[in-house]
């Protein structure tokens, strides 16, 4: 048989392997007559046609791999919507409570010391309002600089994040998914209130509201990301002290699987990224950040060092260190230049004078302030000013993916320990004794890392195709690349684990108590458990038990990784599952009773409790009818009508029952498609994905292309296994899976295939039916 996928001229068909043929299906047979021996005939042919329908359903005898070739246009059409493999992002719908509604009671979030309504500040995307002719540059610029607040950066993001290039809705084609919760807005609404319940109260709904998701299931939310415009301490209230600044959003359990895009990141944190304060300059095109660039390099620098900013009281560390660099910068008022952002002062509430003073001069003195962090250095750094820090958590220890990690390429770095003994000339004496050569080098380097520290004017197309990448373009990148190694970590510890620990499982079940967690990290339990709960779901027959209320009271747990420091055993008996370990403040105990574990299946092994259980194998049916069969033998030639229609009926159910047996336990339609959950942490998928493609690998290396010059393929191979976006499985003589394929071209491109996969479980054995490129956009 030759199967065709498609009827396009382009597409070319290749079998993979060809239909077994048998030489020998007639047999001689001895001339007798019929009425003497009937039966002996019918069981030939019941027999042989038996064969013929085991064989049909056990094997698939046409493998069809189609490759396209296309023009050059084609290919660079799809070549334009491939290039969101691996970049697409889901926007979680959160109810408007979390986002629309902060900024409509924009009021609430204006503080009574501000002397401007925060309400202007939302204008222009959270961009703020228009400066005009502002900070000394031509007007034709002006459209691009604004009165920007530096706590807008959910806003800002939120805005750019509507209009990225590679959305999504489909969940399943997803490598990340934004939590559009302005947390820092919310704050500043609830920060007079001393009831401490109602600042956490948005938080803890927000956890809720995703958790009843299911693209929050599929990995627990380690594929989730937030970001919040305010430094990580506002979000790390003291659990033990009530009455202390800001939320507990932060050390929620639910908050530890996040990654979060903060303006500065807690140094203790493993799941927080520090990202660059908002600045005034919001460029709409490439052009007009080289022309930017242009002008601060030809800019006349007449002052060596300045700082803006305001004193902060001595007793703090930070406050001492800024009382030092304020008391240096005074006396050296010859090449210092202090610019007082006292509130009295209003000294820097001008975004014009602010910046003038940076564009004037040589160095940027960047002491902590309030935190270790400033806005100041991403002004300084747009005005080409070159920042001089006090504090290794200023900057080198907070934004690694948008700063150089060679600090002294770009910047100058006093220890404090030095500040305190040099004198007060010392920061004076420092920077004068840097060579003129290497000076004008850092603030080249300084000048180029312009485009990767402002946000840009949210546009989807960019119009000039240009090719730099703003601060939101390395942030998204940066998390699209932490959540997928922490995927890959997940499903390699899975890949290297599961089965020792299902062995653990299956011994725990005859021998009693074993140790569960010699080895493993705690913040994998949650994931392992869970996926071994979906492995046990898939291949487990139960007598009086409701599976799915295993299930969820198992995932009900999965907050094991985050807060539990020991786990003492998992002990499986006959009829009870039991979890006991300590948490952080009291014993826990789980026991599920009334549990008959029927059949284990796990990595192409069958694992039975006796030997009366069923076997649904195809060898035990093949037993069953040669039994049959073997006893009509003795029956009399006037019954071989019955022997025959019995056989008929039997090849029936054998055809029928087998396939309806598995659709049953896999809880879908015998014939209709379902979807695959969890498709990025389903391991026996991923490995099916894999398996496809080194199928297809094989193929092509084996010499039977279909192209007749490499140059001209659209196909590239040895293509490299990446992922499993999607999967649809099906229920016929088997389990047929429909998965959808990202791979990586020899070239480095990506590319989405469409494969389809027989699994056998009773012959052990998987075969490839076809192998397609993606022809057509896939969003």
């Amino acid at each position: 048989f030759l199967t065709r996928y498609g009827s396009s001229n382009q597409e070319h068909h290749i079998p993979l392997t060809t239909t077994m043929k048998n030489n020998n299906s007639s047999s001689s047979i001895k001339n007798q007559p019929c009425n003497k021996k009937p039966t002996i005939l019918l069981l030939l042919l019941s027999l042989l046609t038996t064969s013929l329908l085991i064989l049909r359903l056990s094997q698939n005898k046409t493998i069809l791999i189609t490759t396209t070739t296309t023009s050059d246009s084609d290919h660079h059409h799809r070549h334009r919507h491939d290039s969101c493999l691996g970049r697409y992002i889901y926007i979680h719908k959160l109810p408007s409570k979390f986002n629309t509604d902060i900024l409509q009671d924009c009021e609430s979030i204006t503080r009574p010391k501000d002397k401007i309504s925060m309400c202007k500040y939302l204008d222009n995307s959270g961009f703020g309002p228009r400066i005009g002719d502002a900070v000394s540059i031509d007007s034709k610029y002006s459209p691009s600089w604004h009165a920007t607040n530096q706590f807008m950066l959910e806003v800002i993001f939120h805005e750019k994040m509507k209009r990225y290039e590679c959305l999504t809705r489909n969940s399943s084609l997803a490598s990340a998914f934004y939590i559009p919760y302005y947390a820092g807005l919310d704050f500043r609404r609830n920060l007079r209130r001393r009831n401490v319940a109602e600042r956490d109260a948005a938080g803890k709904e927000m956890f809720e509201w995703l958790k009843k998701q299911p693209q929050w299931k599929g990995m627990s939310g380690k594929d989730h990301f937030l970001v919040t415009g305010r430094i990580s301490r506002d979000f790390r209230r003291n659990p033990d002290n009530n009455s202390l600044w800001g939320t507990n959003l932060m050390i929620l359990p639910e908050s530890q699987n996040l990654s979060f895009l903060t303006i500065e990141r807690s140094p203790t944190s493993h799941n927080e990224f520090a990202i660059p304060y908002p600045t005034y300059f919001h460029p709409t095109s490439t052009v007009e950040i080289r022309q930017w660039q242009d002008k601060i390099k030809l800019t006349n620098r007449t002052i060596l060092f300045s700082f803006a900013g305001a004193q902060r009281p001595s007793r703090s560390q930070n406050g001492l260190v800024r009382s030092q660099v304020i008391e240096q910068c005074k006396s050296s008022s010859k090449t210092c230049r202090f610019l007082d952002c006292d509130v009295k002062a209003n000294g820097c509430d001008d975004p014009m004078s602010l910046m003038k003073l940076f564009e004037s001069s040589v160095f940027c003195l960047q002491p902590p302030g309030d935190s270790l962090t400033r806005r100041s250095v991403f002004d300084s750094i747009l005005a080409g000013c070159i920042p001089v820090f006090f504090n290794q958590g200023s900057a080198y220890k907070q934004y690694v993916w948008h700063l150089p990690n060679n600090d002294g390429e770009y910047s100058v770095y006093i220890p404090v320990k030095e500040l305190r003994t040099g004198g007060k000339s010392k920061i004076e004496e420092i920077l004068q004794g840097i060579p003129n050569e290497k000076v004008i080098d850092m603030r080249e380097n300084v000048i180029r890392l312009v485009p990767n520290i402002v946000y840009t004017k949210p546009n989807r197309y960019k119009p000039d195709r240009e090719t730099f990448e703003d601060a939101f373009d390395v942030a998204v990148k940066g998390v699209i690349k932490r959540i997928e190694e922490k995927r890959r970590e997940i499903q390699d510890f899975m890949k290297l684990n599961n089965v020792k620990m299902l062995n653990i499982l299956i011994k725990s079940k005859m021998k009693g108590r074993r140790d569960f967690c010699s080895g493993f990290p705690l913040r994998l339990y949650g994931q392992f458990l869970e996926m071994l709960v979906e492995k046990v779901q898939n291949s487990i027959v139960v007598h009086d038990l409701d599976i799915t209320n295993l299930r969820s009271k198992l995932i009900a747990y999965m907050a094991w990784g985050n807060v539990w420091t020991i786990v003492e055993h998992l002990r499986v008996s006959s009829h009870n599952i039991s979890l006991q370990g300590q948490t952080k403040s009291n014993l826990c105990l789980l026991n599920i009773d009334h549990i008959n574990i029927f059949e284990i299946s796990f990595s192409n092994q069958r694992l039975k409790k006796n030997k009366k259980t069923a076997d649904p194998s195809m060898s035990h049916t093949l037993k069953w009818w040669w039994g049959s069969l073997h006893v009509g033998k003795k029956g009399r030639s006037n019954m071989s009508q019955v022997y025959l229609k019995l056989s008929l009926l039997g090849l029936l159910v054998v055809a029928v029952v087998t396939p309806s047996a598995n659709a049953i336990r896999k809880s879908v339609v015998l014939g209709g498609k379902s979807d695959v959950p969890n498709v990025q942490t389903n391991m026996e998928v991923q490995e099916l994905g894999r398996y496809c493609v080194e199928q297809f690998n094989l193929h092509e290396q084996s010499g039977k292309g279909n192209v007749a010059s490499s140059i001209e393929r659209a196909v590239l191979n040895p293509l490299t296994f990446s992922r499993v976006v999607s999967a649809q499985q099906q229920v016929v003589a088997g389990l047929k899976y429909y998965l959808r394929i990202e791979v990586t071209q020899p070239d480095g491109t990506n590319r989405m295939f469409d494969s389809v996969v027989v699994v056998q479980p009773w012959l052990h054995s998987k075969t490839l039916l076809g192998f397609t490129p993606v022809a057509t956009p896939i969003y």
